[in-house]
């Protein structure tokens, strides 16, 4: 790792996406962000969790305590993960959804918690009770375990997910699954669809560990995974509604071709992009994608095609992640770039899992300034 070459207080370049299936057209796009705010005092910049806690506490699913923590590694109750779920998919929930299990007590007229959210989860096929039925034992009190989480998830998936969860094939079970030989008569086949669909994106949960009860972290990852997987709602940059276009997606469609569309700035910003090529076509020096003071992640995202100016001593990576930037790069591929894969400068914090550097002219992977972070099984 060597010292970063370029002057970090303000530098920016055009940059191009292409939305995979989405858009036909180059589209420059520009991130304009502000600084992250830290939602909770326990859950810092270099927390693996941070954008999964950060996006769920604004979409208002998850809460912390009245001290500013949030306590990730607390257990979750599963009247309580009934109502995350709940208000991750977007249900109306009123009086109207009466709760058949004979355990759940009434939350009164003017609270829906906790018998009006179980009543919609078990009314849309979420969750069942212990004996399978919808009058017998809930459990709400009870903590909720990690397979009867995945359960949950997967069936919520399947039913109001935008997408068709495939099924997993033979290369998962030989090579790629790091749950592929867990078994379990009522949770198996949905632990090993969840993983090979990503729904367990930033676990790292070992077969020995599937009867532990999950965390408010691992509740609040998968949660965040299956919003995204699922495209219950779209990949977005500014989560308080700024800016010319709330998403990425919103934004290839919305303008024409070589326009310079600015996503943000605003409060709280969180850069989330899944399965997204973002590639610079032209011959004018730039990044392809700039991150600045953001909490941000990208999964399963391309970088290529980075120009770098030698003259003014810029552009050419194909992720710049800079200032107090933090969050997560995983399964990604920075390929093709004129200086590096990915960069990462300033008093920047990145997790890099498993990405694929290749093919560019100076460095796979860079960290300069004061730059930290994590580097966990990557190549280049």
């Amino acid at each position: 790792m060597g010292v970063n070459r370029r002057n970090t207080t303000e530098r920016t370049g055009r940059i191009v996406r292409r939305v995979c299936l989405c858009l036909a057209a180059a589209l420059f796009v520009l991130l304009a962000v502000t600084s992250p705010a830290l939602a909770f005092t326990d859950v810092g910049q270099k927390h693996v969790q941070l954008p999964a806690i950060t996006d769920l506490n604004q979409r208002k699913v998850i809460e912390g305590y009245d001290d500013g923590t949030f306590r990730p590694e607390a257990q979750v109750r599963r009247q309580h993960f009934a109502k995350m779920i709940v208000l991750s998919i977007g249900f109306v929930v009123s009086e109207t959804d009466v709760c058949t299990f004979r355990d759940v007590p009434k939350g009164g007229p003017e609270d829906f918690y906790p018998d009006n959210y179980i009543a919609v989860c078990a009314e849309n096929g979420i969750t069942q009770g212990y004996d399978g039925t919808l009058t017998g034992r809930f459990g709400p009190l009870d903590n909720i375990r990690r397979t009867q989480l995945v359960t949950m998830v997967v069936r919520a998936a399947e039913n109001f997910g935008n997408v068709n969860l495939a099924e997993p094939n033979q290369w998962y079970f030989e090579e790629g699954g790091a749950l592929a030989s867990f078994s379990d008569k009522d949770h198996g086949h949905n632990v090993h669809v969840a993983e090979f669909n990503g729904l367990l994106y930033s676990i790292g949960w070992k077969p020995a560990d599937m009867y532990d009860y999950a965390t408010r972290g691992e509740v609040a990852q998968i949660l965040y995974n299956f919003i995204r997987v699922c495209q219950i709602r779209a990949a977005y940059v500014n989560v308080g509604g700024g800016g010319d276009f709330p998403t990425l997606h919103a934004a290839a469609a919305g303008v024409a071709p070589n326009s310079v569309v600015v996503l943000g700035p605003g409060p709280d910003v969180i850069v989330s992009a899944m399965g997204i090529v973002f590639e610079h076509t032209g011959t004018v020096a730039g990044d392809v994608a700039v991150v600045t003071d953001a909490v941000y992640d990208f999964y399963r995202c391309n970088f290529q095609g980075g120009v770098y100016n030698p003259g003014t001593n810029s552009g050419g990576d194909g992720i710049w992640i800079r200032g107090t930037s933090a969050g997560i790069v995983a399964d990604c591929l920075a390929a093709d770039n004129e200086y590096c894969g990915i960069d990462v400068s300033g008093g920047a914090w990145a997790v890099l899992f498993r990405n694929w550097c290749s093919l560019n002219d100076r460095h796979g992977i860079m960290f300069g300034d004061k730059a930290e972070g994590w580097l966990i099984l990557n190549a280049s």
